[in-house]
């Protein structure tokens, strides 16, 4: 990974973690991010938040684009930690320019987009087989 792509993705990981650590969430309510989707059984949520209008502003800004809604979703995986934004876009061209900015950051197997919805799964790279699995469920959702 550049140098440029390994910044990028540390300030993005900053401002959501930023964003996590305000609790309760600061400012007025955003819109609700659908459902955690259905994933394998053997994935145990351990913490699911919705996020503030405030503490997406941080993230809109790292993703250059507007977010309407924000959910962070987080899986124990047999020991393992796996996370999962559930982004969604205010407009199809806020989505277009969340994938753009996804893209640059990581593969393109670590997200998928569904209209105005972006999932981005975020772990370590001894989970990757598990994002597989999530994703490929996620696409036939």
């Amino acid at each position: 990974m550049s140098d440029h792509r390994g910044l990028v993705h540390a300030l993005l990981a900053i401002a959501v973690a930023a964003a996590l650590a305000c609790s309760p969430p600061n400012g007025s309510p955003a819109a609700e991010a659908p459902a955690t989707p259905k994933m394998p059984k053997h994935w145990r949520v351990t913490s699911d938040i919705n996020f503030s209008a405030t503490d997406i502003r941080p993230v809109s800004v790292q993703l250059g684009a507007k977010v309407g809604a924000l959910r962070n979703t987080t899986y124990d995986i047999n020991g393992k930690q796996l996370k999962l934004n559930t982004i969604v876009a205010a407009t199809l061209g806020d989505a277009d320019a969340i994938v753009a900015a996804l893209g640059k950051i990581k593969p393109k197997e670590f997200f998928l987009r569904r209209g105005l919805i972006i999932y981005e799964f975020v772990g370590s790279d001894d989970t990757l087989p598990e994002i597989r699995k999530g994703r490929a469920r996620l696409a036939k959702q």
